[in-house]
C-alpha cells in the first residue's frame, strides 16, 4: 500500500512539473514577470507588446484603439481580462453593448495612483469618460502598486504630490501602526 501511494506521489510530481514546463514554453504568460513590463515613469509600468494582443502603447488592446475613444476602461487584471481572451473582457462587452468606442487600460496590479494618472491622459486626449473599476481590497495598498509615487522623478507625480499633497505611507509604518490596532 504505501509503495504504491508513493508511486502515486511521485507520477503526480512528475506530470504537475512537465505541464507547468509546457505552460512556460508554449504561453506568454505569467504578465508579472519583469521579461513582460517595461517600466514607465508614470503609470509604474506598461505591458510588452510581444505578449499577445498587447497595442504598442502597453494596454490590451487591438491596433489603433487608442486613437479616438470615448470611454476609458481603467482597473488591474480584472479590467485586462485575465484568464480570457480580449474580446471576453469587460471593457470589450462594455463597447459591444453601447457602442461607445472603449480603450482597455487595465493591467495587473495597477491601483488608485495609476488609474489617476490614467484618467487624466484619458481626459487630456478626449475621452468623454472613465470608468474606474476599483477592488478595495489591493488597489488602495500603496506598498503593492506598480506605481511608486514616493520614488517617482516624472514631472507629473512631482506636480501632483504638491498638488494634491499626497504622502504614502512606508511599509513599517504601516505594518507597526496595524499591529498596535490588533494589540492594543
Amino acid at each position: 500500500m504505501l509503495k504504491n501511494m508513493m508511486l502515486l506521489l511521485i507520477s503526480l510530481t512528475v506530470a504537475l512539473g512537465a505541464g507547468e514546463a509546457m505552460l512556460r514554453m508554449f504561453t506568454p504568460f505569467p504578465i508579472g514577470t519583469r521579461t513582460h513590463k517595461s517600466i514607465d515613469e508614470k503609470y509604474g509600468y506598461r505591458l510588452d507588446p510581444a505578449l499577445g494582443d498587447v497595442d504598442k502603447a502597453g494596454f490590451r488592446d487591438p491596433p489603433g484603439a487608442g486613437h479616438d475613444f470615448q470611454v476609458a476602461a481603467i482597473g488591474d487584471s480584472m479590467t485586462y481580462g485575465n484568464n480570457v481572451d480580449s474580446a471576453h473582457s469587460w471593457p470589450a462587452a462594455f463597447e459591444a453593448m453601447t457602442g461607445q468606442r472603449t480603450y482597455n487600460f487595465g493591467v495587473g496590479s495597477y491601483g488608485i495612483y495609476t488609474y489617476h494618472a490614467i484618467v487624466h491622459d484619458a481626459l487630456a486626449a478626449g475621452a468623454k469618460g472613465s470608468i474606474v473599476a476599483v477592488f478595495p481590497a489591493n488597489d488602495f495598498a500603496v506598498v503593492f502598486s506598480a506605481c511608486d509615487i514616493m520614488n517617482a522623478r516624472s514631472d507629473f507625480w512631482l506636480s501632483e504630490r504638491k498638488r494634491l499633497h499626497l504622502q504614502a505611507l512606508s511599509v513599517t509604518r504601516e505594518v507597526t501602526r496595524s499591529a498596535r490596532m490588533r494589540n492594543p
